[in-house]
């Protein structure tokens, strides 16, 4: 929830908390150097890659008390916090599962009482009429929430949650993404349900999504502007009805923007432009949209190498776990949030934020978890 944070620095309550926990696990020597098993070496080569290429592009060319800064932000995301969660038994990470898809249906309500009642109120409802809510981004909560959906499904689908607790909990998530207006959101929602029940290997399942899904397709496209959102409607209904990519959000602005990364790569493929170093050189003023494209501007190869690395050691541990006798549903989980979480990367900026680093720890916990538990001697 980012809104609830200092101004000083990105600090949110819920960092305060994981800092504390961090400190307490160390002080009782319960703080695990080695979350993922064999692949952590992997992790934190994967990691120093990445932050080697920005801090030698803001050493050279950028502004190093600006990359120290984001810098440490990174640490924090993708070093301490896989210390303090993963690693841990299989109930507890269940638990945190069940903590993150609840917070996250608590956003999407408050965004949904806030459209409802409070519309002009800019602190949770852009000027343009989109919710951004508690995260304060309104592509960043489509894409909580569709990620949310993924997770309540591999719920159901393991039997932690019952059907009716399902329901309650992906309505609220899905209108949420919908009142976001945001394409990202509503297309990562579709695919990764459609992959989880795919990988799943449930035949059952499979086909009924498929009636499911062509029949609310059918009813939104006869019926659709009739009762979604008119924010869903301007922005994505209508240019999925028209094939109209000006109609769908600012599709035509970020394709300028990777345009013009790219022409900025050809001088960046060795020593990056440095950290926040992109708006500087911009003629659009603002950061490519697009995590790869930023990190190979202003961190060179060696930088987007490290970050291609971080979802690949993921997906290989979701790999294991999918071919695993008792563990299959597990990695299914973690190779649709890993294949999620790389589209994401195509519409984004940085990701030091921690609501991109706990779904993707979640998600590899999950796998790690089972196959440590599977592993014992029964």
């Amino acid at each position: 929830m980012n809104y609830l944070r200092t101004d000083l620095i990105y600090f949110t309550l819920s960092d305060l908390f994981a800092l504390a926990t961090v400190l307490l696990m160390l002080a009782t020597r319960r703080l695990a150097t080695q979350p993922f098993g064999r692949q952590t070496p992997s992790w934190y080569a994967a990691v120093a890659l990445f932050l080697f290429g920005l801090m030698l592009g803001s050493l050279v060319k950028g502004n190093p008390t600006t990359a120290t800064t984001v810098f440490a932000q990174y640490i924090f995301s993708f070093v301490l916090l896989p210390m303090a969660i993963c690693a841990r038994p299989q109930s507890e990470i269940i638990f945190l599962v069940k903590i993150f898809v609840v917070s996250v249906t608590l956003i999407m309500l408050h965004g949904a009482f806030m459209m409802a009642f409070n519309p002009d109120d800019v602190r949770f409802v852009s000027r343009s009429g989109r919710m951004y809510g508690l995260v304060e981004r309104e592509n960043a909560t489509g894409a909580l929430g569709a990620v949310a959906l993924v997770f309540c499904q591999w719920l159901y689908f393991s039997r932690k949650i019952s059907v009716a607790v399902l329901l309650l909990l992906s309505a609220p998530i899905a209108y949420g993404i919908l009142l976001t207006g945001s394409n990202t959101g509503f297309f990562l929602a579709l695919i990764g349900s459609f992959l989880l029940i795919f990988l799943s290997g449930s035949l059952r399942l499979l086909a009924a999504s498929i009636v499911v899904a062509f029949a609310v397709l059918a009813i939104v496209a006869l019926w659709g502007e009739y009762f979604l959102p008119e924010i869903f409607v301007k922005r994505v209904y209508g240019a999925l009805q028209s094939g109209d990519t000006s109609q769908a959000g600012t599709f035509e602005d970020r394709f300028a923007l990777n345009q013009e990364a790219l022409e900025l790569a050809r001088e960046t493929i060795w020593i990056g432009l440095g950290i926040e170093q992109y708006r500087v050189v911009s003629a659009h003023g603002a950061p490519v949209h697009n995590t790869y494209l930023l990190t190979l501007t202003e961190g060179g190869l060696i930088s987007l190498i490290g970050l291609i690395c971080l979802p690949a050691i993921a997906f290989y541990i979701g790999w294991r776990a999918f071919f695993g006798r008792h563990t299959h549903l597990s990695g299914a989980l973690t190779i649709t949030y890993v294949c999620l979480f790389a589209l994401s990367l195509n519409g984004f900026a940085h990701i030091y934020a921690r609501f991109w680093a706990i779904p993707l720890l979640l998600a590899m916990s999950v796998s790690l978890s089972q196959l440590v538990a599977t592993s014992r001697p029964r």
